[in-house]
């Protein structure tokens, strides 16, 4: 006789008893499990805590930002200004490379170490490297502005 082969699955629910302050209103958040950091993108710039028990790490002082990424290594931030794309060493927010565009928004290709941007219909991809455009790929329909671009690493495709 066979039977059907019943699993118990049991979670336990814990709470955290973390709290952190944040001083101004968040614009972006991204998490660097690599180094284990959080890190908040405020007004005055981004701030560095650390994610395990959110003591302070550090700041990294832009104002005029719009947003941020973290490359899979957490060594690198790529910072989106209103004008241009700078690669920034984190360690010691050393600027590596600046792209001079006015991008729309823009994501991360680790699988390839690619960054595509969206600038004027069409994506430039770009080496992570050294900022250097590696090709384009123009939009097949006139987008108005790009809000939103992701890149599937699996499929090999561009969301916008």
């Amino acid at each position: 006789m066979r039977g059907n082969t019943i699993r118990i699955l049991q979670t336990n629910e814990s709470h955290s008893t973390l709290n952190l302050t944040i001083p101004g209103k968040v614009l972006t958040v991204q998490n660097c499990s690599q180094r284990k950091w959080l890190i908040l993108g405020l007004h005055d710039g981004v701030h560095i805590y650390n994610s395990e028990n959110l003591s302070f790490i550090g700041k990294i002082e832009r104002r005029d930002f719009y947003n941020f990424l973290i490359d899979s290594n957490g060594e690198h931030m790529f910072y989106r200004f209103s004008d241009s794309v700078s690669k920034i060493r984190i360690d010691d927010r050393s600027v590596l490379w600046t792209v001079k565009e006015a991008v729309e928004c823009f994501t991360i290709c680790k699988s390839k170490n690619e960054l595509f941007i969206a600038i004027d219909s069409q994506i430039v991809v770009l080496d992570m490297n050294n900022g250097s455009v590696k090709r384009k790929i123009p939009f097949l329909k006139k987008v108005l502005k790009c809000l939103y671009i992701t890149y599937d690493e699996v499929n090999e495709r561009i969301y916008l």
